[in-house]
Order: C-alpha cells, then sequence, then structure tokens
C-alpha cells in the first residue's frame, strides 16, 4: 500500500473519551497538527470540543474517510458494527489503514465485515492518555507493511509507553492495562475510606494516598528485585505492616485481583466470540 508522506493525517470514527485523550495527546506533543486531524461521530454535540482546539469535524463518515490514509476506529467493542457500516459504503475504505481501539474486536472480525485484505492494527489503550501517562498495547495483522507499523509505533511512542504483542496475546492485555486503572482506583478508594472510618477527612489523607501509591511504583521502577523484597524492606516482625499483611492474605487480596483480571480477560474472549 502506498502512503502519502507529504503530510501525517489521521481520521477519528468516534468522539469519545479516548479519541480526546488520543488527540489531545497527539497535538500536545507535536505528533500531528490539529488541522491535520478529522472526527466523525453521530452525536455532533461532542464536536463543539474538537473545534475549540481547531480539529476538523466530518459531517460523514466519508468525508472522514476521505480524509487521510489512517483510519482510528475509536468506538466500543459493543458499537464496532454499527460504526463500520457506513465504512464500508466509502468509495476509498479499502486503501485505508486501520487502527482500532475496541477490546475484543479481532482484525479478522474487521477484514471480514469490511470484505477486504485491509492492514489492521489493533491496540488497547487506558485511560490515563487523558493526564499524559497513557500505555497502550498494539498487535496488527498481516497486511500492515512494517515500515507503516513502525511509523505507528513511533507516533504512539511519543505520546505513551508503548507494548508490542502478537494479537494473540491481545485479549488478555485488556486485564493488564486497558482495565486496570479501574482496579487501582478502587483500591485507592478503599484506603481513603479505610483513613475516613478512622477519624480522617478525605482531603486530609487523599495525598498522602496517593503520594504513597506514586512513591511505591517509583520503587518498583527503580529496583530491579523482586517486588516481595520491597514488600518485607516496609514489614518488621509482628509490627503494625506485619498485621496489615496478614489481613490481606486471610481476605485472599492478591487471588482476587488475579482473578478479576481473568474475568476481563474472560470478558473480552466472549466479545471475540459474539463477532
Amino acid at each position: 500500500m502506498e502512503i502519502n508522506n507529504k503530510i501525517k493525517k489521521y481520521s477519528f470514527i468516534g468522539a469519545g473519551n479516548m479519541a480526546s485523550a488520543i488527540i489531545r495527546s497527539f497535538i500536545s506533543n507535536k505528533v500531528v497538527n490539529p488541522e491535520s486531524i478529522i472526527v466523525y461521530d453521530i452525536d455532533k454535540s461532542k464536536y463543539n470540543f474538537f473545534k475549540s482546539i481547531k480539529v476538523n469535524c466530518a459531517n460523514s463518515v466519508d468525508e472522514a474517510i476521505s480524509f487521510s490514509d489512517y483510519i482510528i476506529l475509536a468506538v466500543k467493542p459493543q458499537f464496532m458494527i454499527e460504526a463500520l457500516f457506513p465504512v464500508k459504503k466509502c468509495i476509498e475504505y479499502g486503501n485505508k489503514i486501520y487502527i482500532s481501539i475496541a477490546a475484543g474486536i479481532t482484525t479478522n472480525f474487521i477484514n471480514n465485515f469490511l470484505e477486504c485484505n485491509c492492514p489492521v492494527i489493533r491496540t488497547m489503550p487506558n485511560t490515563p492518555f487523558l493526564v499524559g501517562m497513557g500505555a497502550i498495547a498494539i498487535s496488527k495483522n498481516k497486511f500492515v507493511d512494517r515500515r507503516i507499523f513502525e511509523t505507528i509505533i513511533d507516533d504512539f511512542k511519543k505520546v505513551a509507553t508503548v507494548a508490542i504483542f502478537d494479537e494473540s496475546k491481545m485479549n488478555s492485555v485488556v486485564s493488564v492495562n486497558g482495565s486496570s486503572p479501574a482496579y487501582i482506583f478502587k483500591f485507592i478508594r478503599a484506603m481513603i475510606d479505610g483513613a475516613v472510618q478512622q477519624g480522617f477527612s478525605e482531603s486530609e489523607v487523599k495525598e498522602l494516598v496517593l503520594k504513597s501509591i506514586e512513591g511505591s511504583i517509583e520503587l518498583v521502577r527503580q529496583n530491579n528485585v523482586p517486588i516481595q523484597n520491597l514488600i518485607d524492606m516496609v514489614t518488621s516482625k509482628k509490627g503494625t505492616t506485619e498485621k496489615a499483611i496478614i489481613s490481606l492474605d486471610n481476605d485472599d487480596f492478591e487471588n482476587s485481583i488475579i482473578r478479576a483480571m481473568f474475568a476481563c480477560t474472560k470478558r473480552a474472549e466472549e466479545l471475540a466470540e459474539n463477532k
């Protein structure tokens, strides 16, 4: 597939939170200019924000498809068929590179629905894109040219941590980076609630909780040791931390997280099967 290298452009089908986060990251990190992005959504009320940052807004899917070579399918999995129907009606749809952010939607499904051997890149981004700290897992089908794939990888590396996988792992990786912010938010909420139940106000402890988590992450990042070693650094024999760890272990804390991850992966596989 021959791509026009003069001006790189991106078209977004879907203008929800993730599309907004990726677009803002692309612009703020100078991946592309706002004039080189177009969005299409059936809900035109979403256009006000994009117009305010000088992003083009399409009146039709055909206009969005014609605008660029790179089409980002920024819709939830349950809306993918609805999004692809008008794409298939566009004259130029077979000559594009498609980038999907939908969990459980395979590249084969997109190819089969569009009835073309189109290059499809499958991704799993996460909501920390909203604050410029996103992580994205990426795979591709066999129709994606190596140079094109490298171009997409380079663009996402400018705005996020990128991990490349074979597509066979893309359902499982949803549980690792796609859904995992929700687990972490629940942990943060539990810590704040636990403090409030001991007489503190949320405003008194919120920053303590957040900084403790941030610092713990940095300790993991900077120390190439098993995580158990870091737990042991905090835990004194017959001390307060030991009592907390025993309570967590009695409640099967770590295995509950693992079970949640498997439940997440199972749902991603169900979404793929249903398509």
